[in-house]
């Protein structure tokens, strides 16, 4: 899948994905201003890295990845959720994404609702990205691929 500029892109997108969601559990939310920087991260470049499997899923159109493409659409559709969710939208100046006002939105939501759909959606995120990962790495080191190298 690294033949074409796009896949370069997509796996320099999930390098800066993974690398957001390593920050996230390194800066706890007391150190706020940097945990909301690496939750932003994430989510956007985990949104950009999808839709670029979904392209490459889209030109190889070969059956072992109909896997890594299925999961590159649930973690679009759980990004876009996050990114597209109206409780926090009203919330929000006329900038959100470049004042950064979106996820202190996000985080800031008082009181917490008793199901939290927030958090749900970011653990499925965190679920459904490492199980795309996987997939992806399964169909990548897979002995048909050994000999086309």
């Amino acid at each position: 899948m690294s033949n074409r500029f796009s896949s370069g892109l997509m796996w320099l997108s999930l390098i800066v994905t993974f690398i957001s969601l390593a920050a996230i559990g390194l800066f706890p939310l007391n150190v706020h201003h940097l945990h909301l920087h690496a939750v932003s991260i994430y989510i956007y470049f985990g949104f950009l890295s999808a839709a670029l499997c979904v392209v490459e899923c889209a030109i190889e159109r070969k059956p072992p990845l109909c896997m890594p493409f299925i999961l590159s659409c649930l973690v679009l559709i759980i990004h876009g959720a996050i990114l597209s969710h109206e409780y926090w939208r009203e919330s929000l100046g006329a900038k959100p994404i470049s004042d950064g006002m979106l996820f202190q939105a996000i985080v800031s939501q008082s009181p917490k609702p008793e199901v939290w759909w927030l958090s749900i959606l970011f653990w499925g995120s965190i679920v459904s990205m490492w199980l795309w990962m996987l997939s992806i790495c399964r169909w990548y080191f897979l002995p048909h691929r050994q000999g086309k190298k």
